[in-house]
């Protein structure tokens, strides 16, 4: 006869070694599956990340240009309109694609701070970002410098100065909003790795 001790012994070794077969490879592929979901994650920020880079690039080179634009029209240098025209649409076109990706994607919730008196308030009255109505509005003062250049009246100046000081007040909330957006993104990837 057999040992009891033994034929126990040898029960819960083969327990065991079954429970091993079946729980570590449960155990590699879970740690590969948060490897990859980490990985993920930081693909995801990085994307995020290119977005807001992009959207922070293409607002300020349209108000760079802007501001080009509406130095020469205080000098009263003349410019070509046409020229103005098409600087105006590649800056309008590639910033409206950002914000609007933006906005697609979620990164953006234009009214997420409607609610709050003293937030910041994207969405503007019209239903367009203020940001970008802000662009408009400051696109179209400078083209009105221009046109009346280069004897541009002192009204349309002040006009232009107050249409581009709330490009930068409008742009400096946007860039606050999105700052503190890389900073959640930064400490996500700080916390997967």
């Amino acid at each position: 006869m057999t040992d009891p001790g033994a034929l126990i012994g040898a029960l819960g070794g083969a327990f065991i070694g079954a429970l091993a077969a079946i729980v570590g490879p449960m155990l590699v592929h879970r740690r590969g599956s948060q490897q990859q979901q980490s990985q993920d994650t930081r693909s995801d920020n990085r994307e995020e990340i290119g977005r807001i880079i992009s959207i922070r690039t293409t607002t300020r080179t349209w108000a760079v240009t802007l501001d080009r634009y509406a130095l020469d029209v205080r000098r009263g240098n003349p410019n070509n309109l046409e020229s103005f025209d098409q600087a105006m649409e590649v800056a309008r076109s590639a910033a409206a694609s950002a914000l609007d990706h933006a906005l697609y994607d979620g990164l953006v919730d234009w009214d997420l701070f409607s609610g709050e008196p003293d937030a910041p308030t994207f969405l503007s009255d019209r239903g367009r970002s203020r940001v970008y109505g802000a662009f408009v509005d400051a696109t179209a003062a400078v083209r009105k410098g221009i046109v009346s250049a280069p004897e541009a009246p002192q009204s349309v100046i002040q006009e232009i100065d107050r249409a581009l000081a709330v490009v930068e007040q409008e742009r400096g909330k946007l860039a606050e909003h999105l700052l503190s957006r890389v900073e959640t993104l930064a400490g996500n990837r700080l916390m997967v790795i």
